[in-house]
């Protein structure tokens, strides 16, 4: 089978960046494979790149020639924003090819992509038409005219037809989808495929001790629920290691140096942390958003180590309480002490059977082999009622 990928790369290197990455690899071994990136700039020409997005010749004409030569029988969009116009969908039906989309975030409801305003879930752009709400908020960038253009841009490839072209629309778990489904976006169900993010257990340690302190990987920033964790283990005085950087850094470092229970090893590369998750007795994940589908928590999955999260979007179907891991109420300190020391009180056989399950899990959905045959179903399965359209 021949596959064309399409995405766009964020100005850092980030999650999405790097499925792509994976989902190239692993298909490369038994198809032919192609990925076209773009890049979204920084400065006067990323202005440029974001105020002439609905019409980008550039890209339509890469495109086109690409499609020409490779002559692919499926092509797979990843990023789209804000590269690929309403100009490249157009040309993409032109030449009849089943177009498939993995949807990353909620960018196609709201022009904030994680549906969060503040400290605060916001709900309101999945209600109405065109997001005024957030753009009076100003949830991308800061910006009212930003925030209006990104909500246009979308609106646009709408109008023009862009969205229902696509045949297939891959959601990470059944909440996105569901979320999706029951938005004014309106997709058709028929359209929607469930396919999980994957890890490459060849990481993994096969020594797992989990004996040693709560652990965080992730982003220091507000919307990963930093400040509601460092509160918790300030109380608690229960050992807590810190991997990650962001704009919380320099807060995280400040309460280190006054409370040693609390540990921050900085950024790491993927073999550390895999170090430290088989040592570790669970993986706290208190993200205040509903996530796409947090690699951080498969990584977890596969060294056997059970999650602590906020029951809230991805983690509350992916974390079943008392199986995997436990759940504490979203951005709620009390909530999350209170599941921690519940934690702590199992005994060591209960604490056994949680990372046993943890591991299965990962073995049942979330590794390249498994991850390999979604993918190729979902193609032959968009293909076959191409043809048959």
């Amino acid at each position: 089978m021949r596959i064309l990928f399409l995405h766009t790369h964020y100005q850092q290197h980030g999650g999405e960046d790097f499925v792509v990455d994976q989902e190239v690899a692993l298909l490369s071994s038994n198809n032919e494979v192609k990925l076209i990136t773009f890049s979204n700039r920084r400065g006067l020409v990323g202005a440029i790149q974001f105020f002439t997005s609905i019409f980008n010749i550039y890209t339509f004409l890469k495109i086109r020639r690409e499609v020409l030569q490779f002559k692919p029988d499926v092509i797979h969009i990843h990023n789209w924003h804000f590269a690929l116009g309403p100009l490249t969908f157009l040309l993409l039906s032109y030449f009849n090819i089943p177009i498939i989309h993995t949807v990353h975030n909620f960018r196609l409801l709201c022009p904030s992509a994680i549906l969060l305003a503040g400290n605060e879930i916001f709900t309101k752009s999945l209600e109405e038409r065109f997001p005024w709400t957030a753009i009076k908020r100003k949830l991308y960038r800061g910006s009212y005219l930003q925030t209006f253009w990104l909500a246009f841009i979308i609106y646009a490839h709408k109008l023009l037809g862009s969205w229902s072209k696509i045949d297939a629309y891959i959601f990470l778990t059944a909440f996105s989808s569901t979320l999706f489904q029951k938005s004014k976006f309106s997709i058709p169900s028929e359209k929607c495929y469930l396919k999980p993010n994957f890890v490459d257990s060849s990481f993994c340690n096969t020594v797992k001790t989990h004996s040693g302190a709560y652990l965080f990987v992730g982003r220091l920033s507000y919307e990963k629920g930093i400040k509601v964790l460092l509160e918790v283990f300030i109380e608690n005085g229960q050992p807590l290691e810190i991997i990650g950087d962001g704009d919380l850094r320099e807060s995280v470092i400040k309460t280190c140096e006054k409370y040693p229970n609390i540990t921050y090893l900085g950024f790491q590369k993927k073999e550390y942390i895999q170090d430290r998750m088989t040592k570790a007795k669970a993986l706290i994940f208190p993200s205040i958003w509903f996530e796409g589908m947090p690699m951080t928590i498969i990584e977890a999955f596969s060294n056997s180590l059970p999650i602590i999260a906020s029951n809230v979007g991805a983690m509350s179907t992916m974390i079943i309480e008392k199986f995997n891991g436990m759940l504490f109420e979203v951005n709620n300190a009390s909530s999350l002490s209170d599941v921690v020391n519940m934690f702590d009180a199992f005994s060591h056989a209960e604490k056994s059977t949680m990372a046993a399950n943890a591991y299965q899990d990962y073995i049942g959905k979330y590794t390249p082999d498994v991850n390999y045959h979604l993918l190729i179903d979902i193609y032959k399965d968009v293909i076959d009622k191409k043809l048959r359209s």
